[in-house]
């Protein structure tokens, strides 16, 4: 049974990967629309953040760095394994050419907690995605569902704007904090907080990394 570190550790390692190949190979995709934009969602406050543009596109440049080295592409192994985790044959409900975004910290807690992370997956029916992959479960009076195994799942997510947002079980709390932040009419998103060259930058490259400094220096 697979323990709700390993599941990090996994999310992390395949995201430093991804970082890694497709600095290597280059841009992949022109820019995404204003709506389909995961730091448009992101609170500006946050510590990090790293994005994945058009992950189908990027998969496939990644395929042709990797060719002649792996036998098996990532845009045939990352669908695959996504929807066995999720329980179905395809995964239902993702846009697997949107942009996917890790950020952290959620809110809460007496302090900013690096634990405290979220994964932006882009929706094209996010009630699809509860309601068509056996592995995720309806929403719960909070609007809340998790993912994985029943006798253990390792994530929890909350439909937000065009997105799933999706963290650890632990973070449930965070999770409800988040969510009523994001839909409230006080939110301040990332972008607001980005130059027009900085926000270019993010939505050309294949992936893009961004670090709150002032964030840094209240956690230490």
């Amino acid at each position: 049974m697979v323990r709700l570190s390993q599941a990090r550790l996994t999310l992390v390692l395949w995201t430093s990967i991804s970082l890694f190949c497709t600095a290597a190979i280059g841009a992949a995709s022109g820019p995404q629309p204003a709506s389909g934009d995961p730091i448009s969602v992101i609170p500006a406050d946050s510590l990090f953040c790293v994005r994945i543009n058009n992950l189908t596109g990027t998969m496939g440049k990644i395929d042709q760095f990797l060719t002649g080295i792996s036998p098996i592409g990532v845009s045939m192994i990352v669908p695959d394994q996504l929807a066995k985790f999720l329980g179905s044959t395809e995964p239902k409900g993702i846009n697997m050419s949107g942009s996917f975004a890790i950020f952290g910290p959620l809110p809460g807690g007496d302090k900013p907690d690096i634990k405290r992370f979220g994964l932006l997956v882009p929706m094209s029916d996010y009630k699809q995605f509860t309601e068509g992959n056996p592995n995720v479960t309806p929403p719960d009076a909070q609007g809340l569902s998790a993912i994985g195994p029943k006798e253990q799942p390792m994530f929890m997510a909350a439909g937000v704007p065009g997105y799933a947002l999706v963290t650890t079980p632990n973070n449930r709390q965070a999770l409800i904090e988040t969510k009523k932040l994001l839909a409230g009419p006080g939110a301040t998103a990332l972008a607001k907080r980005l130059s027009p060259d900085e926000l270019k930058r993010a939505q050309d490259a294949p992936v893009w990394g961004y670090a709150n400094i002032q964030t840094v220096s209240k956690m230490y």
